[in-house]
């Protein structure tokens, strides 16, 4: 009975020490674990000109991303990837060291995949882990790209931007407007 006594109070106090003392920790890692975040893309309106023609719309585009993982696990996934998107091994190559620098904002692996491509990688899904498949709407203009010269573009922020004091909310990766 002794026994039986001494192992139960072992156990309530292992019980109340996992679920009292440790709790909110178990929490934290609980949320870390289910919580990801990912940046959404501010939609851009349409530009018209004075006349009330369009000058540039949204039309919808597919980008192909891979969360944050061990460089390994990124190389093969981008190996598996690379015959239905035409990767070559020095694309691969540049991602994989892409992946290394920042190493919590998702990879982009491409950012206007073809349609085709998309379906490929959909029906492949299971052979793919921790890949994010995403409709972005992607700027069309219809006199023509140059015309984005004149309007103003968005692009991903650069390096020496970075260092200005004016980015120091941004980091590498974000779009900016140019």
């Amino acid at each position: 009975m002794l026994v039986l006594v001494v192992l139960m109070g072992i156990l309530v106090i292992s019980l109340v020490r996992a679920q009292v003392v440790r709790g909110t920790s178990w929490a934290l890692q609980s949320d870390s674990n289910r919580l990801r975040v990912l940046p959404v893309p501010a939609p851009r309106g349409t530009v018209f000109d004075r006349y009330g023609e369009l000058i540039a719309d949204n039309v919808p585009s597919y980008s192909i991303s891979l969360f944050p993982a061990p460089s390994d696990s990124i190389r093969a996934t981008l190996e598996r990837l690379s015959p239905l998107l035409d990767l070559g091994p020095e694309r691969v190559d540049a991602l994989v060291e892409q992946a290394a620098v920042n190493r919590r904002l998702p990879l982009l692996v491409t950012d206007n995949a073809d349609y085709d491509a998309i379906a490929q990688v959909e029906e492949r899904r299971a052979d793919f882990p921790g890949i994010f498949l995403e409709m972005r709407p992607r700027r069309r203009y219809l006199a023509g790209p140059a015309v984005g010269h004149a309007l103003g573009y968005v692009g991903e922020v650069s390096a020496a931007e970075l260092e200005s004091p004016l980015f120091q909310e941004y980091e590498q990766g974000m779009i900016v407007g140019k």
